[in-house]
């Protein structure tokens, strides 16, 4: 008896140490069919992740050659803003009307941010891009950006950021911001949109987050991201073009 259970337990470990030998890739390819799309979750994160590798994150030819040949939706955050602890707050109080001179210091540009929408004004020109269109959030800071930037825009509620937005209106103004996001601009020309640190998102993109004054490349040819620029990388581009 005592022999029996020697060998059982002996057994039982050495399957233990043969499955903790076998990669786990391997593994979840067997029993892929049996288990629910959900288990594969976070692994499928990690391979949309790779995909960045593929977008052009600094200043190149083929990148400017995507800007130049237009057919893109380019996304710009806005520029640099005062810090707030309560800046959803004010962005309400905003969006509905409500103005004192606190929350337009509070929700506008600061001095550096409208140096910033200033250079990224000045780098298309030298790039001499197409724009066909300029839509921005109506959040003080948006507007100031892309009237800074580009002397116009189209003033879009629903490219408000959802958490400011009234929950029966967040569904209708996301697929909004979608149907804008993807339709494409007039040939050879580009669209601008200056939103939220939260509208890639908001459109369906699974990228990481971008800082202040950064820009997003959508091609529309390749119906994917190209590009994308931080505000220090635009300052290269500016030099190296």
């Amino acid at each position: 008896m005592n022999t029996l259970y020697r060998i059982t337990i002996l057994s039982l470990l050495i399957i233990i140490l043969v499955v903790n030998l076998i990669s786990f890739e391997i593994v979840k390819n067997v029993i892929r069919p049996y288990l629910p799309v959900s288990f594969f979750q976070a692994q499928n994160s990690i391979q949309e992740n790779l995909k960045y590798n593929k977008i052009y994150n600094e200043p190149n030819k083929e990148l400017f050659e995507f800007l130049k040949n237009g057919n893109n939706t380019i996304f710009i955050r806005h520029s640099h803003k005062l810090p707030s602890e309560f800046q959803q707050g004010f962005d309400v109080l905003e969006l509905n009307g409500f103005k004192s001179e606190y929350i337009s210091l509070n929700n506008c540009l600061t001095e550096r941010g409208k140096e910033e929408a200033r250079f990224i004004g000045l780098l298309f020109k030298k790039l001499n891009l197409k724009i066909s269109s300029v839509y921005s959030s109506p959040i003080c800071r948006c507007i100031e950006t892309a009237e800074i930037a580009f002397e116009q825009h189209i003033k879009a509620d629903y490219l408000a950021y959802l958490g400011i937005v009234d929950v029966k209106k967040r569904k209708i103004n996301q697929e909004k911001a979608k149907n804008l996001f993807y339709k494409k601009p007039k040939k050879n020309f580009n669209k601008i949109i200056v939103g939220h640190g939260s509208t890639p998102k908001l459109v369906g993109l699974k990228l990481p987050n971008i800082g202040q004054s950064a820009m997003i490349i959508y091609n529309h040819e390749n119906e994917d991201v190209v590009g994308i620029l931080e505000f220090n990388k635009m300052v290269h581009a500016f030099y190296t073009n």
